[in-house]
């Protein structure tokens, strides 16, 4: 599956979770009209939402870094998760299967709901451009997802019996909080340091392009650098912005690329060199 046709997949994912997700919340308003806020089917309802709630995050995330060619193996096993979640849960919620089945059914709907979790979220996280030094925050938060998936699998295995539980109550609880809060820090650092490593180049590259320009106020000729800057006789602030081309798959600054793919990702981009840019004033 090439870019585009993951990029189409993702608007049709977000679209038809998107219709799903507001049916599903008219029909429970439509419920709560006819019947009351204690309608037969209120709960049903609303279990029903809360799974595609939380399905549609995960596939659209893992759609979204497949998209940008990042974390393909672990894109795809969150949103294969994804949908067997989806699977199971109507079983649950609208069959009402009885015991042993019932059992079953909700442990292995509680495994995919935490390893397509687990797995959507370092599918994300690849998606993130940090520099070289602060590249071990990835893999950090990489390995404590994935840790903290494994205490939480262990947890509800030890509630079903299906696996002995060997840490003990008080010990596994430990774990999962701090897991927990250690795993929210470190998710929410990853995007921070991106978009401080995105204004870095930025401003890396802007602010070294100086422009000749006439003051749109009192038509003084001046030399400004890209970014912001103030009129020398009126004192009008400019605001100059430079939009350079980038990797359409990863970001990824194309300046001076001599290739024909992406040095980053790969991905195959139109080529360009050094000689189609012209000095300022020249033809």
């Amino acid at each position: 599956m090439d870019a585009a046709v993951s990029r189409k997949l993702l608007r049709s994912v977000l679209l038809v979770s998107l219709v799903l997700f507001v049916g599903t919340l008219l029909t429970i308003a439509a419920v709560i009209a006819l019947e009351g806020p204690r309608g037969s089917l209120i709960e049903e309802l609303l279990l029903t939402a809360l799974a595609l709630a939380f399905a549609a995050p995960i596939m659209s995330g893992s759609l979204f870094a497949f998209s940008r060619r990042r974390g393909r193996i672990a894109a795809t096993c969150g949103v294969v998760l994804a949908l067997a979640m989806l699977g199971l849960t109507p079983m649950l919620i609208w069959g009402r299967p009885t015991y042993p089945v019932s059992e079953v059914c909700e442990y292995w709907c509680f495994w995919a709901m935490t390893w397509a979790a687990a797995a959507g979220a370092p599918a994300l996280l690849a998606v993130a451009c940090l520099p070289p030094n602060l590249r071990f925050v990835q893999y950090l938060a990489r390995g404590v997802v994935l840790a903290l998936a494994l205490g939480i699998t262990a947890a509800f295995s030890d509630e079903y019996r299906f696996l002995p539980f060997v840490f003990g109550a008080h010990g596994i609880e430990t774990f999962l909080i701090v897991g927990s809060i250690l795993t929210g820090c470190l998710l929410l650092s990853v995007p921070l340091l991106h978009w401080f490593n995105a204004l870095r180049e930025r401003a890396a590259v802007t602010t070294a392009v100086r422009l000749w320009l006439r003051c749109p106020r009192c038509g003084r000729e001046q030399e400004l650098a890209a970014g912001g800057g103030t009129c020398v006789q009126c004192r009008l602030r400019l605001r100059i912005e430079i939009e350079e081309e980038r990797c359409p798959a990863c970001g990824y600054l194309l300046y001076r690329l001599t290739s024909s793919n992406c040095p980053e990702c790969g991905a195959p981009i139109l080529a360009y060199t050094g000689a189609d840019f012209r000095a300022p004033g020249g033809s």
